[in-house]
């Protein structure tokens, strides 16, 4: 009988925590501000998008590393990940708006090496902290805080 309630408490106690979870999240596409080609679990078949909320932060500041405001997906291992995370990224790049910083699967290398040039002249010029510096290299280098094999 002991084990019985027990039991039942904790069914109870898995169904309320249960409730509480979201059934489903959602992002403004509006809001999307970076979309970067990542690797998870040492496989290129993820996607990293970030967003800045439409009351928050400035461009290039805390949002842009912030956890909170990003999204991470991994969609699957082998060559039919890969496959399908380009599909999505594409998509999905075709209906961000314009300013959204973008990394095309078909010019990852190219955009890379972009981005990398005007980062490190804004630093050089001092538009860029040392900190924002180091934070947006560990980006570009495809590091994340969504993924323990690529935490900064």
């Amino acid at each position: 009988a002991r084990q019985r309630a027990e039991f039942e408490r904790a069914e109870r106690h898995q169904r309320t925590r249960a409730g509480m979870r979201p059934g489903s999240l959602r992002w403004n596409i509006s809001e999307l501000s970076h979309v970067y080609l990542r690797r998870y679990r040492l496989r290129d078949s993820a996607l990293e998008m970030f967003f800045i909320p439409t009351a928050g932060c400035a461009f290039g500041g805390a949002g842009l590393c912030s956890s909170l405001s990003s999204l991470f997906v991994d969609f699957g291992p082998g060559y039919e990940g890969n496959v399908r995370r380009d599909n999505a990224a594409n998509s999905i790049m075709k209906r961000a708006p314009a300013q959204t910083v973008k990394q095309w699967p078909e010019r990852s290398g190219q955009f890379l090496h972009e981005q990398l040039r005007s980062l490190t002249m804004a630093w050089v010029k001092g538009r860029v902290t040392n900190f924002d510096y180091l934070m947006s290299l560990n980006v570009l280098a495809g590091r994340s805080y969504n993924d323990l094999c690529q935490y900064p």
